[in-house]
């Protein structure tokens, strides 16, 4: 479901007019972001600008964010996630011309007239997603996360004497050898 947004949208012609385009996106139609998402808080706010910049250069800024629940890797817990991804594209023709954008632009080949503006807004969610979810330190719910997060109160940080050291053999080895 979308608010006001068109599925399609012509980036050329909407440079060349100001459009302005504000609304929400249904997650329901971003399947590869659903793929990594446990479950979507809120639709996909878009707030996107269409322009001439400089020499006739046709960019598209603005934001896009969503509230999402993730798996932290570390204690496997769901964990409420902000994407926030501020968006500056510039329209290019080829990879030739991508190669060319200046490092405050991220390229957007453009070869046809139509652009679906969920796969862009998709697009730019799925690059803002951390490498590996973790909440905060501190904030895991499994107790066996303690030992990333810190000593607990009271946990000694003292390796146990108790246990056998398995390099024992190894040093017993090389001892022998060296005699």
């Amino acid at each position: 479901m979308t608010t006001g947004l068109p599925e399609l949208i012509d980036p050329k012609g909407f440079c060349e007019q100001g459009r302005v385009l504000s609304g929400t996106l249904s997650m329901k139609q971003m399947a590869r972001l659903q793929a990594v998402v446990l479950e979507p808080l809120t639709d996909v706010e878009v707030d996107l600008q269409f322009s001439l910049e400089g020499q006739g250069l046709r960019v598209i800024t603005g934001q896009v964010g969503a509230s999402i629940i993730v798996e932290c890797q570390r204690c496997l817990s769901p964990m409420e996630m902000r994407l926030d991804c501020f968006v500056g594209l510039q329209l290019v023709a080829d990879e030739e011309a991508a190669d060319l954008v200046d490092d405050e632009w991220d390229p957007l080949i453009v070869s046809g007239d139509g652009v679906s503006l969920t796969e862009l807004v998709e697009d730019e969610l799925l690059v803002e997603l951390p490498a590996v979810n973790l909440h905060d330190v501190g904030e895991c719910q499994s107790p066996s996360s303690n030992a990333l997060n810190g000593p607990v109160a009271g946990e000694s940080i003292e390796p146990s004497l108790d246990k056998p050291n398995p390099f024992e053999v190894l040093a017993a080895l090389k001892k022998s050898a060296d005699e």
